[in-house]
């Protein structure tokens, strides 16, 4: 049995397969392409380090919390004439004045909107003056 693979017409068998990763072949091939990396630094700069480049980019722009959007908002759950003040502890009432807390403590501007049947929100969604509107907190 010889060391070359069989000719191109004949089929391989099992052991033809075997034979062509030798450890001779192998060190060959890894030995041939470090040097073409050796010989081509900047092609292996650029693509080692375009990934990086890509992932950093990503994640500086991807990801972040949202900050200083004006949001809308019309609560029904408080009456139009006191403020949300928000209670701590596992008490479940007011549950929309912690949600608000919450956006607020995430930098977001908010406009509180009251009105009959809030024609007042519809009408700051129709003039884009805010960037988020909600109903019925």
């Amino acid at each position: 049995m010889s060391d070359l693979p069989p000719e191109k017409g004949e089929k391989w068998s099992m052991m033809d397969y075997i034979l062509c990763l030798s450890p001779h072949r192998m060190k060959a091939a890894v030995w041939k392409d470090f040097l073409w990396m050796w010989r081509n630094v900047p092609i292996m700069m650029f693509i080692t380090l375009l990934p990086v480049v890509q992932m950093i980019l990503f994640c500086l722009t991807i990801g972040r919390d949202p900050k200083y959007l004006h949001m809308a908002y019309v609560n029904d759950e408080m009456n139009f004439t006191t403020n949300c003040m928000p209670t701590n502890g596992c008490e479940y009432n007011l549950l929309s004045c912690r949600y608000l807390e919450s956006l607020r403590l995430h930098k977001i501007v908010m406009v509180s909107v009251t009105g009959i049947n809030n024609r007042n929100l519809i009408e700051s969604a129709q003039q884009r003056t805010n960037h988020m509107n909600v109903n019925n907190l």
